[in-house]
């Protein structure tokens, strides 16, 4: 689709107030491209019943993109029917809705579904998710292949935006009034909201619509980070405090749940398609 054809389609997006949601409405108002939002207070997803008569009655839409997601980590460890239900459950009955509709639809998935050591992850290898989080975000991606929609699944991982609770703001916080300790043994790739908007865009503008698509793409910059790596390209980008920033091993940060030691995405297949140089994730926190 070129950029007038974007233009005239509708979207639908669910989540509205998420970091992702938040960017999607941004970039869709920048372009001047017809969409409509939904958050919780208007579509309760933990309501499972009550999900396909809340999108009948939206406005029909030809892609819907589903940024709702539990994304606590540890939350998920001890409120395991919330995250099962916004993760997973709730994917059942939203493909279902476009599959019948004949609505494209955009999910984002995890890094987390995986459990894999020192070579990048392929969108073709089995997930093995270590944590509850990462268990929900397979059953959710499960069942979108299952409803036989068209879809888009982008994987995503160790995502940092201007908006609501992630690692980038949390650091920020954390440095304007203390020493940390950040693990120097864990290994993802730090990636902006606004990345992974403008690759979807491009994802869209090699489509057509009337295809049969389902798709799974990894959509991450290159290279790839430690969290103590990430905390201290953070730090010198944003602030000009004295405090520090020191390295601890995994074993000695407790956490809940358990987190992949090394969940790096191998980003090949979205260079195939885009056909663009997509840069590293570590330079390019200043530019949110």
């Amino acid at each position: 689709m070129d950029q007038k054809k974007i233009r005239k389609l509708k979207f639908l997006v669910l989540g509205s107030n998420s970091q992702l949601g938040k960017t999607i409405s941004i970039f869709l108002k920048r372009k001047k491209i017809k969409f409509s939002v939904v958050n919780k207070n208007s579509l309760n997803l933990l309501n499972l019943k009550s999900i396909k008569g809340k999108l009948n009655k939206q406005k029909k839409c030809d892609i819907l993109i589903n940024c709702a997601a539990y994304t606590n980590v540890d939350g998920a460890e001890n409120d395991k029917i919330s995250c099962k239900k916004l993760n997973a459950d709730s994917l059942k009955y939203i493909s279902e809705y476009c599959n019948k509709k004949k609505i494209l639809l955009v999910h984002f998935s995890t890094d987390y579904i995986f459990s894999k050591k020192n070579k990048p992850i392929k969108e073709t290898e089995t997930p093995k998710p270590i944590n509850f989080y990462g268990l929900t975000k397979d059953y959710g991606e499960q069942n979108i292949i299952k409803s036989k929609c068209n879809f888009l699944i982008l994987r995503i991982s160790w995502l940092y935006s201007n908006y609501r609770k992630n690692f980038y703001l949390s650091i920020a916080e954390l440095l304007s009034r203390k020493n940390i300790s950040v693990v120097d043994d864990q290994f993802g790739v730090p990636t902006s909201t606004n990345f992974v908007i403008k690759n979807l865009y491009e994802i869209l503008k090699k489509i057509n619509l009337d295809d049969n698509i389902k798709k799974i793409i990894n959509v991450c910059p290159d290279g790839y980070s430690s969290w103590f790596i990430f905390a201290k390209t953070i730090k010198k980008n944003i602030s000009k405090k004295t405090f520090k920033i020191n390295a601890i091993k995994s074993k000695y940060f407790k956490t809940i749940a358990r987190r992949p030691s090394y969940s790096v995405l191998d980003n090949s297949l979205l260079k195939m398609l885009i056909k663009k140089n997509l840069g590293t994730g570590n330079i390019t926190l200043n530019k949110l």
